[in-house]
C-alpha cells in the first residue's frame, strides 16, 4: 500500500462518527431540551399567579374606592362577590390611636360611646380571596381616612 492510499484511508474513517458518540449527543440534547421545557412550564404557572394576584390589587382598590365616595362611614363589616370567582370582604372601625386602655374602658362605658369627636378616625381594610389550585388565596389592602363630623349632625342625633 501506498502512504498516500493510507492518508486517505484514515480520512475516511475520522471523518464521520460512531453511534456511541450520537447516542450520547443526542443524551445530552434531550437533558437539556427537559430542562428548557421545564423552566418553560414553571415560567407559565408563575405568570398565572402573578395575573391572579394583579387582578386581586385591582379589585381590593375598586372596592376601596367605594369606601372613599361617601361623606361618613359607618363602623361595620361587608361582603360580597366578584367576576372571575373572586369575593371580597371589608371591614370599618374607627381608631383612637392616643388612647389608653383605661381610656378606651371608660369610653366604651360610656352611655354616648365615647366623647363626642368631631374627628373621626377610620380604618378600612379590604380583602380580595380567591381559589388559587388546592389552596385559598388572599390579598388583602388596608388604608385610614379622616372624616369630620359637622355638628349639625351632632344636634339632630341627640334629639
Amino acid at each position: 500500500m501506498k502512504k498516500e492510499d493510507r492518508q486517505c484511508q484514515i480520512r475516511h474513517w475520522s471523518a464521520g462518527f460512531t453511534l456511541l458518540e450520537i447516542m450520547i449527543a443526542l443524551s445530552i440534547l434531550a437533558v437539556g431540551l427537559v430542562a428548557v421545557l421545564e423552566l418553560f412550564a414553571g415560567s407559565l404557572r408563575l405568570t398565572g399567579k402573578a395575573s391572579h394576584r394583579t387582578q386581586a390589587v385591582i379589585h381590593a382598590q375598586n372596592v376601596m374606592d367605594g369606601f372613599f365616595a361617601p361623606d361618613f362611614l359607618e363602623d361595620g363589616e361587608d361582603s360580597g362577590e366578584l367576576p372571575d370567582g373572586f369575593f371580597w370582604r371589608a371591614r370599618v372601625q374607627e381608631i383612637f390611636p392616643d388612647e389608653t386602655e383605661e381610656e378606651a374602658a371608660e369610653r366604651e362605658n360610656d352611655a354616648l360611646g365615647g366623647q363626642a369627636s368631631l374627628l373621626h378616625i377610620k380604618e378600612i381594610t379590604v380583602s380580595i380571596g380567591w381559589e388559587g389550585g388546592e389552596s385559598h388565596r388572599s390579598f388583602e389592602l388596608r388604608s385610614m381616612r379622616v372624616m369630620y363630623e359637622d355638628t349639625d349632625s351632632l344636634e339632630e342625633g341627640r334629639r
